[in-house]
Parts: C-alpha cells; sequence; structure tokens
C-alpha cells in the first residue's frame, strides 16, 4: 500500500508589521524610514529578495540577521511628496520552494502644502453692512510665500489680505453693489510660491448646506453601506422566519 499526502503551506513567512503605514508626512521633511522584521513561517529557513519593480518615491532594502531565520526590511519615503495619499504595494520572494511572494501594504497621507481654514465661507441671511468673516491660510513651510493679489468673482463683496503676528487672513466684506447671494462663489489667492501659486476659498449662499470634506462624505458613505447590509440581513432572517411558521403542518384531525 502506498499512501500520499498533499498539504498547504500555510505561511512561507511572517512580516512584522504586515503593512507599513507613515501617517502624515509633512511637505518639509526630507525623508521617512520605517522597518519591518521577515522571520521563517511553516516552510523552513527563508532567503528574502524584493521582486517589485515599481519603487518610484521609496526605497527598500533588506538586511540579514541571522541567515535564514531573521531579516530587517527597511523602507524610506522619499520625496518630493505629490498628491494626498500614497499607497504602492512592495512584493518580497520568500525563498521558500513554491510560495507565493509576500505583499506588503506601504501607505502614506500627505499633509496639503496650503490649506485655507476654513475651507469654505458661509453668507448670513442679511448681512449688516459691516459685515464680515475670514480664513486662515495654513502652511506647511518654513516661511509663509507672499501674497501677491486677492481677488473674488462677485461684484458685491470684496475680498482682501490681513497679516498679523505672522499669520496670514483673507478677510471676506460687503460693497455698496451687493446683492443677496444666489449661488456660490469663489475667492482666488495669488501667491509668489512656485509650487502653489494660488488658493481658492469657497463662498457659499445662506441657506445652501455646505459640503461635507472628502474625509466625512467617504465616513457617511460606509456607515449607509454598513446599514443597508444590516438591513438586508434583518430582512432575510425575517422572512426566513415567517417561512418557517408558514410552513408548520396543521393538527391531525
Amino acid at each position: 500500500m502506498r499512501l500520499t499526502c498533499k498539504g498547504e503551506l500555510l505561511e512561507s513567512a511572517f512580516v512584522n508589521p504586515k503593512r507599513i503605514n507613515f501617517g502624515k508626512i509633512s511637505q518639509r521633511m526630507p525623508s521617512k524610514t520605517l522597518k519591518a522584521v521577515l522571520t521563517p513561517g511553516d516552510g523552513g529557513p527563508i532567503k528574502p529578495r524584493i521582486v517589485s519593480k515599481d519603487l518610484k518615491g521609496l526605497k527598500a532594502t533588506l538586511k540579514e540577521i541571522d541567515e535564514g531565520k531573521r531579516y530587517e526590511l527597511e523602507v524610506t519615503l522619499l520625496p518630493p511628496f505629490s498628491g494626498k495619499r500614497f499607497f504602492k504595494r512592495l512584493d518580497i520572494e520568500s525563498g521558500v520552494k513554491n510560495a507565493p511572494d509576500l505583499r506588503i501594504s506601504i501607505t502614506a497621507a500627505f499633509l496639503p502644502r496650503v490649506a485655507a481654514e476654513p475651507y469654505r465661507l458661509r453668507m448670513p441671511k442679511e448681512p449688516t453692512p459691516d459685515w464680515e468673516t475670514r480664513a486662515k491660510l495654513v502652511w506647511d513651510t518654513e516661511e509663509n510665500p507672499k501674497i501677491i493679489d486677492v481677488s473674488v468673482n462677485e461684484p458685491g463683496l470684496t475680498a482682501r489680505a490681513e497679516e498679523k503676528d505672522g499669520e496670514q487672513w483673507i478677510v471676506l466684506t460687503l460693497n455698496d453693489k451687493y446683492e443677496k447671494l444666489i449661488t456660490p462663489r469663489m475667492i482666488t489667492v495669488k501667491t509668489d510660491d512656485s509650487v502653489s501659486p494660488s488658493v481658492r476659498i469657497s463662498i457659499s449662499p445662506h441657506g445652501r448646506p455646505i459640503g461635507r470634506s472628502p474625509k466625512q462624505r467617504a465616513l457617511a458613505e460606509a456607515k449607509k453601506r454598513a446599514a443597508s447590509k444590516t438591513g438586508s440581513k434583518k430582512k432575510t432572517e425575517q422572512g426566513v422566519k415567517t417561512s418557517s411558521k408558514e410552513k408548520k403542518p396543521s393538527p391531525a384531525g
């Protein structure tokens, strides 16, 4: 009699942590490095090597600590940082025969070079002649760039720049041409910064809902999907219970 045993390799190697998250990264940061440790799984000694071809924005190296038993992965995030978020998968071959590559997720969130706080201004129902509102420009730079010009695409509104205690403010006021705002308007701030030469601040009319930020919208969508799944599950369970009751055999006459 001949017995054949077939098995499945569960883990060729373990990575700790499995996901490398750089968190929030300032535009001023020259670079940032994080590390992970690779150890053997249930396939015996390992000999890992990086096989990813696309490493744009990254520098990744493997260092042998204990041959076959322990390796250190060093990942460096390199400037310039562009966009809002960074996501990349790093593929590593474990060196264990017939084992799939290890895949490590690398993420980061880049702080904007400049942001207006608040990012949207709202008009009151009946503004008085001396009404004003303002937004602060927050720069992620060593020094604030200079403001060259401030304009607003509404004849009845006036926008200007003010600087106080090293802070830059954009002030919005009324003028003699003001009529009740019906549709959204925009303030445009021009600067001498080569990376962010202009900043926009939206103006919302009274009674018009102020839109959620991208993060708030994503959270609301996630809650909506979760509620929808829960509702569908409850309906299914109720349907099963109702069906069971209907199928109860009647007492024998």
